[in-house]
């Protein structure tokens, strides 16, 4: 049930590395994305304080961070 979810969470790095070289160029689709998913996270934890909305946030993360992580990644990958 986690390595679904340790096998998505790897685009996160790519993230970090990216930001930490000042190259993050994230649409602004997932900008939009990120936030509406943040925005229901926070709804579910002031009506219902239990486990499953934060696993809730997890299944719904890490698809965008993977998405985000192939939409940075594209341009380099073509320069190639």
């Amino acid at each position: 049930m986690l390595a679904p979810l340790l096998v998505s969470s790897v685009g996160i790095f790519c993230i970090i590395a990216r930001y930490q070289i000042k190259q993050l160029e994230v649409p602004a689709a997932f900008i939009f994305c990120f936030a509406g998913v943040f925005y229901s996270f926070v709804v579910g934890v002031l009506l219902h304080l239990s486990a499953e909305v934060a696993f809730g946030l997890l299944n719904w993360i890490n698809p965008l961070l993977l998405g985000a992580h192939i939409a940075i990644d594209w341009p380099i990958a073509n320069e190639t």
